[in-house]
């Protein structure tokens, strides 16, 4: 959800900066339709990210990976298999040996942890 959300954000900035450039024209193609190895997505995120911006993705991904380090194993493991590897919510329960109502509780209070350890709680 970090990594959506973070990438969504790019492709906003992207769209600016590319109708400020065109004065105002169409769209870039949205960042989701490029793979991840793509080159011009380098590129473009070289020109959008500043050195702050790299200094703030840098501090959040330290905060994210010392708030997954203070999960429990189950917390870890639905947080990947739901948001990391996107699997439906059948996959996921079954991988958890849980129901799927289960498993949707296990992610939201995994989240929701998730969220109050990045907070600093």
């Amino acid at each position: 959800w970090l990594f959506v959300a973070a990438k969504r954000k790019l492709a906003d900035r992207a769209r600016r900066h590319g109708a400020e450039k065109r004065g105002g024209g169409a769209a870039l193609v949205p960042l989701d339709s490029w793979s991840d190895a793509d080159p011009i997505v380098c590129g473009i995120y070289a020109r959008i990210l500043g050195p702050m911006d790299h200094a703030i993705a840098a501090e959040t991904q330290a905060k994210l990976e010392a708030a997954l380090a203070r999960l429990n194993e189950e917390e870890r493991q639905i947080i990947w298999l739901a948001r990391i590897e996107g699997l439906p919510r059948a996959e996921v329960a079954q991988a958890m040996g849980k129901t799927e109502g289960a498993a949707r509780t296990a992610l939201s209070r995994a989240l929701a942890r998730l969220a109050k350890l990045m907070d600093g709680d």
